[in-house]
């Protein structure tokens, strides 16, 4: 008789400890953009909670295709926290790399100041999501970013909220290996998924400016 182990549906991990060559830049995004709080410093590593930076000086930068972090998955208790998390970040004008709707859930992506990858989402509430034959359904399309944002009402960016955690989930930390998003080569989208026919990274800016997107080609993939 096969037995399986099934872990709570409220696991999660602890911190993900990264090494960086400047733990003052890193802190600068992740203590003064993300808004992570600093517990204190101990020899080479400080402390944020969900994120721990070991000052790695001698540590060989990073290149597309090596083993190491593909990207952390920080996972915000609700959708208008991530409509204040993307606004936030768009009006500090740093750089996206996607928006998507798992089905399951909402993410943003982006990278720390030394390509670590991040993703930022809310997950839809678990009786939302959809079985087939023991399979979870899920996908990869566009984000309906003017709901996202629209979520959040007129409340303010105050940094993570509380009960922000890490996720577990062995598809988002992993090894960081290049894939093929689109068969069109001369594309952007195919190298690093910014780019669809309804561009998310441009519906974010217009949205943020109450602008149409359809009215508007997307300068990106344009």
């Amino acid at each position: 008789m096969t037995t399986t182990t099934k872990l709570p549906d409220a696991t999660r991990m602890g911190a993900v400890e990264v090494n960086v060559l400047d733990v003052e830049r890193e802190l600068r995004f992740y203590e003064g953009l993300l808004g992570l709080k600093r517990r204190g410093t101990r020899g080479d590593v400080t402390d944020l909670g969900l994120v721990r930076l070991r000052h790695t000086p001698d540590a060989p930068p990073r290149t597309r295709g090596a083993s190491g972090l593909y990207h952390m998955a920080i996972l915000v208790p609700t959708r208008p926290d991530l409509g204040r998390a993307i606004a936030h970040l768009v009006r500090a004008r740093y750089p996206l790399e996607g928006a998507s709707d798992h089905l399951v859930s909402e993410a943003l992506y982006l990278s720390d100041p030394e390509g670590n990858g991040i993703e930022i989402y809310r997950d839809r509430p678990r009786d939302e999501w959809r079985w087939a034959n023991g399979t979870l359904h899920m996908a990869t399309e566009p984000m309906d970013v003017e709901g996202v944002l629209s979520s959040a009402g007129e409340t303010s960016w105050a940094g993570m909220p509380d009960g922000t955690t890490m996720l577990i989930d062995a598809g988002a930390l992993h090894r960081n290996t290049p894939f093929v998003i689109d068969e069109k080569p001369d594309s952007l989208y195919s190298a690093i998924n910014i780019c669809s026919d309804r561009c998310v990274l441009w519906r974010l800016w217009c949205a943020i400016l109450s602008l149409m997107p359809n009215s508007i080609p997307c300068p990106i993939c344009w």
